[in-house]
């Protein structure tokens, strides 16, 4: 018996950008918003070891 199960493939956001359109891509993959996952991101980058 064959399953098929749909899985939303990760992708860049190319009408919604700014850097890129990576945060808008990951908040249309995880159905958060795009402002949370821009500070998100910036507040990890500021946490990372140089």
């Amino acid at each position: 018996m064959n399953t098929y199960q749909h899985h939303q493939k990760w992708s860049k956001n190319p009408a919604n950008k700014k850097i890129f359109g990576v945060c808008s891509g990951l908040a249309r993959r995880f159905e958060l918003p795009v402002w949370a996952t821009r500070i998100v991101s910036v507040i990890l980058l500021i946490q990372l070891p140089v």
